[in-house]
This record gives C-alpha cells, sequence and structure tokens, in this order.
C-alpha cells in the first residue's frame, strides 16, 4: 500500500513538473511572437502623451535644422556643389558668339599636372621630347627620352580644378588654367613657359576680368577652338579672347 501511495505521489509530482515546464514554454513562445511582432512594426505600444510631443518636437528641430542647413548652402563659394548646363547664348564678353561644346586633342597626354594635398601645390611634368616637337621648341632630345621632367609650383591659395584648354588654330594658344577656392582663374601660357625657362616654371597671375568661376569648357567657335569660364549662373565668358590680349602668346 506504501508502494501504491508512493507511485502516485511521484506521478503527482511529474505531472505538476510537465504542467510548469509547458506553461514556461507557452510564455517563452508567447514572448518570442510578441517581439517579432513588435520588431516587424507589426503593433506597436501606444504612447504615452508625453511622448508623442516630444518626438513630435524632436521632428520639428531636425526640420528646422534641415532648413537651417539648406540656407547654409547658399553661402558656400560659387565653386563648391554646382551642377551647370551649358547655354551658348550666355557668354559675356562676345554675346551672339557661336559656341559649341567640343573635345580638344591639345598636350594633355605629355603634360601631367597632379595636386598635392594641401591643394596649393602642384606637380608639374613633361616630357622633353614630345613637347619640343610639339611646339617646335628646337630642343636637342633622344626620340628614346621619355622621362618626364619634373618640378614643383607653389600657389597662394588652394586650387579646385587644373585644366588644360586652349584658343585659335594652333597648339600656341596651349593654356594651363587654375580655378582657385575664390573663383578666380590663375594661368600658364605652355608654350611661352616651356620656352622661357622650362625648368622655373610659375603661375602668370589671374586671368584678367575675370571672377566666381565653377567651370572650364572645350568649344568649337568662330576661327577655331577656344575654352569657357563658366559662373554659377550659367553665364561664361570666353577664355581665348581675354587672353590673346595678355601679350604672352
Amino acid at each position: 500500500m506504501e508502494e501504491m501511495n508512493s507511485s502516485v505521489g511521484k506521478k503527482e509530482n511529474t505531472n505538476k513538473k510537465f504542467v510548469w515546464l509547458l506553461v514556461v514554454l507557452i510564455l517563452i513562445i508567447l514572448g518570442l511572437v510578441v517581439y517579432i511582432m513588435y520588431d516587424k512594426d507589426i503593433f506597436h505600444f501606444k504612447e504615452s502623451s508625453d511622448v508623442v510631443e516630444k518626438n513630435e518636437k524632436n521632428k520639428k528641430e531636425e526640420e528646422m535644422n534641415e532648413q537651417e542647413d539648406a540656407s547654409d548652402d547658399s553661402d558656400l563659394p560659387l565653386n563648391q556643389n554646382v551642377s551647370l548646363s551649358f547655354d551658348a547664348s550666355k557668354c559675356i564678353n562676345n554675346p551672339g558668339g557661336n559656341y559649341t561644346l567640343a573635345v580638344y586633342k591639345n598636350n594633355a597626354g605629355t603634360i601631367n599636372i597632379s595636386l598635392d594635398q594641401s591643394k596649393k601645390n602642384i606637380s608639374f611634368a613633361f616630357n622633353a621630347h614630345q613637347i619640343s616637337q610639339n611646339y617646335s621648341l628646337g630642343w636637342v632630345t633622344s626620340t628614346e627620352d621619355i622621362e618626364l621632367q619634373k618640378q614643383d609650383i607653389a600657389f597662394a591659395q588652394e586650387i579646385d580644378d587644373i585644366f588644360i584648354g586652349g584658343f585659335g588654330q594652333s597648339v600656341v594658344g596651349d593654356t594651363a588654367l587654375f580655378l582657385m577656392h575664390d573663383g578666380s582663374v590663375e594661368y600658364i601660357p605652355l608654350k611661352k613657359a616651356l620656352a622661357t625657362d622650362p625648368y622655373n616654371l610659375k603661375s602668370y597671375g589671374k586671368v584678367p576680368e575675370v571672377s566666381s568661376i565653377v567651370k572650364f569648357y572645350t568649344a568649337n567657335t568662330t576661327g577655331g577652338v577656344t575654352t569657357l569660364a563658366q559662373k554659377a549662373d550659367g553665364t561664361f565668358y570666353d577664355l581665348g579672347i581675354i587672353l590673346q590680349k595678355t601679350g604672352n602668346y
């Protein structure tokens, strides 16, 4: 009789343990289901009015900050983050001129210009033999001389862009152009500079009458090719007309 009672007691304890285990498993499963549904945004707990009000306030502040950031962009230099289209009728110094965008085969392949991390110094390198041939400089160089002659040139302010352009119908107009951070443009008349002192190159200063530039183009026009310098409002200068007046070509 005692053995039977003991057996019944053990069975009841086993059943209780099974029930508790089942309850725990059900609670765990329910918890997982609730978490998954909340994580997937199937439902969310109701926020208190204070939380809702705080979230709305934060959202308004974020929108105001975005508007302020957008307005601050207008104070950036004109040559920053500008995307332009080209309208040939907007030439400043040659109204009514006929301009079509083009690609000019200049000496960019034999002249390499690179900017250092300070953005105020460039490394200017050229192939002496090819430059002598292209510009008829008369240098005595070997046809096998492919070593680039290198030198550094310092500028007073940061450079935002470098462009090799030209004007006219010959390489005489080849020009290295440097878009400065303030929107001005400095230049090196390549043939004259290399013919004068190829190992002491320097900027010839700012292109006269030109300011607030953001972009360069090459274009075909009456009399040959030219280089255009565009402003943020889409108007542009024909640099060929201006550079010819400097007496450096």
